[in-house]
């Protein structure tokens, strides 16, 4: 049996599960109605309706949002019966707001300050005493599975879960934090990883994200191996979500030219 080092608190639950999109800059070539991709959406409104119980939030900077963004946006929820999802503004966490990373004319890669972002919206749905499980999860995660019970029981123990997908067994596209495992995690480990990493421009925060998992498991789990905080399986990068083209066309870009990280997109 693993030995927690970490107390668990009494404070009631309200577990939440968070989504983020950053629009890449304009260039002037668009041709559809909006920049969201809406198709992308349909996923997390899935989640939304199989998990009642539980908080779903979808982060955006809202200074990059335009009129007929959000009116697609309301529109989209709207029909497909969504309106449990809570739309939230970025700009209101206090780091985000105030690094010159996501200023509109940052040079940084566009998966970079979503590598970033995702890790302040944690660490600011993170803070206080309550137990709450606060998950981050890329917009193509079929299931959240916040109700398994192996996840459960493995955020209950270390504070931590996170996807893996593929031969990688480490993936920063869905991140769970519990407690005091979770905030301790946050604060000794992941924060200052990415941090590092937005400060030297990757393009990605990959390793970063990696290199938190092996030092907060090296401190405080040393017999663990890190492929068993990694619980939630993560289709493919870039695999093809299913979803009505007809429908969006020439509401949304439903085709990618490029990687959405690329520089050729920031």
């Amino acid at each position: 049996m693993v030995k927690n080092p970490f107390e668990k608190s009494t404070v009631p639950e309200c577990h939440s599960v968070n989504y983020i999109w950053l629009c890449p800059k304009e260039r002037g070539t668009e041709r559809s109605a909006t920049r969201l991709p809406l198709h992308y959406f349909e996923r997390t409104y899935k989640n939304a309706k199989k998990y009642q119980n539980i908080t779903f939030n979808l982060w955006f900077d809202f200074e990059q949002l335009r009129a007929a963004d959000r009116f697609f946006l309301d529109s989209h929820r709207y029909l497909f019966d969504a309106p449990k999802i809570k739309i939230c503004n970025l700009r209101e966490i206090f780091e985000y707001s105030e690094s010159p990373g996501f200023d509109p004319d940052s040079n940084i890669a566009l998966y970079a300050r979503a590598d970033y972002a995702r890790i302040l919206v944690l660490k600011h749905l993170l803070s206080g005493e309550h137990n709450d499980i606060i998950i981050y999860s890329d917009l193509d995660c079929e299931d959240i599975k916040i109700n398994d019970s192996s996840v459960r029981k493995t955020i209950e123990t270390f504070g931590i879960v996170f996807g893996h997908s593929g031969a990688s067994n480490v993936c920063n596209g869905y991140i769970a934090l519990q407690g005091e495992g979770g905030r301790c995690f946050m604060k000794e480990f992941l924060l200052p990883e990415t941090q590092k990493a937005f400060q030297k421009n990757l393009v990605n925060h990959f390793g970063a994200f990696s290199k938190a998992i092996k030092g907060f498991v090296k401190k405080y789990y040393p017999d663990l191996s890190r492929s068993h905080l990694g619980e939630v399986e993560l289709p493919l990068m870039r695999r093809r979500m299913p979803y009505n083209e007809d429908m969006y066309e020439g509401v949304c870009a439903t085709k990618e030219a490029r990687v959405p990280g690329s520089k050729e997109l920031v």
